[in-house]
């Protein structure tokens, strides 16, 4: 069973608001930003099907996160991957593109996150039904490109 375009771990994304809260103030910063491309991923999904734009709340804080780490280059990365989302209201838009214009101004170079190993105890596996495959870094769903496109199909890998 595959998850539909908008959910995370079996809930929607705007259910974790509390939950990232919760990691950022416990400085349980990698947790946060794992599970903040995870929501990120989830909004861009349910804008691309519903042809909405996406919410820029996940997408401040983990430019935020990477603020706090000082690490500009990812920051600006994200804020980029943010512009490049169509139909969000130019209202909701305003701040982060303020932001994104700063930085591109300070002439700091994107570049993607370093992608952090889960802790000890929080290994991940691959959400495909019947794959237990331990996910390493940069896999954020699926072990596999075929298991990804497999779960879009609805059927097992290496079926027609």
């Amino acid at each position: 069973m595959t998850e539909s375009p908008g959910y995370v771990r079996g809930q929607h994304y705007t259910a974790f608001v509390a939950d990232v809260d919760r990691l950022v103030r416990s400085k349980r910063f990698q947790v946060a930003e794992r599970l903040l491309l995870e929501l990120i991923d989830a909004t861009e999904a349910e804008g691309r099907i519903a042809r909405m734009g996406v919410a820029p709340w996940y997408y401040e804080q983990l430019a935020n996160l990477y603020h706090e780490r000082g690490d500009a280059g990812a920051e600006l990365a994200i804020l980029r991957r943010f512009r490049e989302q169509p139909a969000t209201p130019a209202d909701l838009r305003r701040a982060l593109l303020a932001r994104l214009k700063a930085l591109t101004a300070r002439d700091i170079r994107p570049r993607a996150p370093n992608p952090t190993l889960p802790p000890p105890g929080e290994a991940r596996a691959c959400v495909l039904t019947g794959c237990q495959t331990i996910l390493v870094r940069g896999q954020v769903k699926y072990c596999s490109a075929e298991h990804h496109l497999a779960a879009r199909r609805g059927r097992p890998p290496n079926t027609p």
